[in-house]
């Protein structure tokens, strides 16, 4: 229900359905009002009275149903968003062919089959953009520009830190740094950002979070415009992003530490220093590639340190706790309450992990995810499917991925 001034309802009957629309004025209103009618035409075939503008837009949605159901045994079917998302049971027409004629009436084609089922996600191709969504993508571009400008800066106080070299030299590796960082995060939310397509959601552009620290930004994100579809959307956008940001940093991680030093050193003179754990992917690759002696240690280079970080971000996101990537696949696995539970565990697990390593680090994630547990999660636009076994093995994915990245430690001082 919503309560404002000039409120009216409109009510469509079609046979036993009954659609009730809630009218107000502004923007806001027009997008209620197009998605109940897009509804009702879509799933009944009837259409209300319109305006003009109106009469239009379901001009095409009604085109859109006759494409679908000429061409589906369509089961069950809801529109969301700038999505329509289907359950069939055949499908009479080539999929080359379908994915052709649906771009012809406007729409990109996503389809998914297991078990004799198909689920179809038809996502509405975006030739204008709103004047909110141009202020929206300005503002990407400049946070994303400060953010080069920050990690550049990092980037230089670690390589000018190392003694006295060429200008060139420290020019090269604090822009070595800035890029592998930003690709990381970049293969980070530009793959949550096609899986939110794939399974019909919109979502923003990314926005990066420039800020003057060790590492020159807090991360990036992306914000979610419409409802996930179902659990499996949820895991879909939970696992795509630490899959994106893990596998990019691999490249990176293998390039960094080939141009790192490996030194012989005596720990009597090693009081002072920063230190950074070694994650098992990180241990690996780092005595597979140089076999590091056990009197020894290795000076990482900085494009080394930002796979480093990409695999410290990959950690914390994967964290089973409330918003975080982690956090969407048990719920999907669990279901909110075993969900809610869980994020408390893992919150008292980070505060006795923090006592147990003596690392403050700990406390401050856990005071972060205890905040946001206080927002109400994003409701769901209406489960078509259960949760399935390819989504299950992706979840396992992110598990094993979280151990190859976990560092009880990840920064000490010597």
């Amino acid at each position: 229900m919503i309560g404002c001034a000039g409120l009216r309802n409109l009510t469509a009957g079609t046979g036993e359905s009954r659609i009730r629309v809630y009218n107000t004025h502004g923007r806001s209103g027009a997008r209620i009002r197009r998605r109940a009618f897009a509804n009702a035409a879509m799933e009944t075939g009837y259409t209300p009275q319109t305006s003009i503008s109106e009469d239009a837009y379901l001009l095409s949605i009604l085109q859109v149903r006759q494409f679908i159901y000429s061409r589906f045994a369509v089961k069950t079917l809801h529109v969301s968003g700038g999505a329509i998302r289907f359950e069939a049971s055949a499908q009479r027409e080539p999929w080359r062919e379908v994915k052709k004629q649906a771009r012809a009436l406007g729409y990109s084609a996503y389809r998914q089959q297991w078990g004799g089922r198909i689920i179809v996600t038809l996502v509405r191709i975006r030739t204008r953009r709103t004047a909110d969504e141009k202020k929206e993508l300005r503002t990407s571009w400049l946070l994303f520009i400060a953010t080069i400008c920050t990690t550049l800066l990092a980037g230089y106080l670690m390589a000018a830190g190392d003694g006295a070299r060429p200008w060139w030299q420290i020019a090269l590796e604090a822009a070595s740094f800035s890029a592998g960082l930003l690709l990381i995060l970049g293969a980070h939310e530009m793959s949550h950002k096609i899986a939110a397509m794939r399974n019909g959601v919109e979502a923003s552009p990314p926005k990066f979070i420039p800020v003057p620290t060790i590492i020159g930004t807090l991360g990036a994100f992306i914000r979610l415009r419409s409802p996930l579809p179902d659990e499996n959307a949820a895991v879909d956008l939970g696992i795509s992003g630490p899959v994106g940001g893990f596998l990019a940093a691999i490249p990176i991680l293998v390039a960094g530490i080939l141009l790192s030093d490996v030194r012989a050193v005596d720990p009597a003179t090693m009081q002072g220093g920063i230190y950074f754990a070694e994650p098992l992917l990180f241990k690996f690759i780092a005595y597979t590639l140089l076999g590091i002696p056990s009197d020894s240690t290795i000076f990482i280079h900085p494009l080394a340190f930002a796979g480093w970080v990409g695999l410290l971000v990959t950690m914390l996101n994967l964290m089973p706790i409330g918003q975080l990537d982690g956090g969407h696949i048990a719920r999907a696995m669990l279901g909110p309450r075993g969900h809610r539970i869980l994020s408390y565990g893992m919150i008292a697990a980070l505060v006795g992990l923090g006592l147990a390593t003596q690392y403050s680090g700990w406390y401050l994630w856990a005071a972060i995810a205890a905040f946001f547990l206080r927002f109400p999660y994003p409701q769901h636009a209406g489960a078509i499917a259960p949760l399935r076994a390819r989504n299950i093995a992706l979840a396992v994915l992110g598990l094993a991925i979280l151990v190859l990245c976990f560092m009880p430690m990840p920064v000490s001082l010597g």
